[in-house]
């Protein structure tokens, strides 16, 4: 599921990945109690991979959204400079010549 969670934060559909999410963790939940609760049901392959699990969902999810947040406002900043470049009319020529009268 935590693909499908990656895809859907970074196509910005938010409700789909918080709901994804949300059925993540409670199924993950309701393991760990069954797990717990009817010690017939452990197993040592489970023992290892439901750490990883949990470790992928956290970890893919937190690091898609550190890249949408920061994909995000490096957009913003392009297009405040271009907005910014246009209002005040600089462009790439006035530019040059600051730098070859500082620099």
């Amino acid at each position: 599921m935590s693909p499908y969670i990656s895809y859907c934060i970074l196509s910005g559909n938010f409700p789909t990945a918080l709901t994804v999410f949300c059925i993540a963790g409670t199924t993950d939940f309701l393991d760990g109690q069954i797990a717990r609760r009817f010690p017939s049901q452990r197993s040592m392959l489970g023992s290892i991979i439901d750490p990883i699990g949990d470790k992928l969902l956290m970890g893919l999810t937190t690091l898609t959204f550190v890249v949408f947040v920061i994909i995000t406002r490096l957009v913003i900043a392009y297009h405040t400079w271009k907005r910014c470049d246009s209002s005040f009319g600089w462009n790439g020529h006035k530019v040059s010549k600051f730098r070859q009268v500082f620099v």
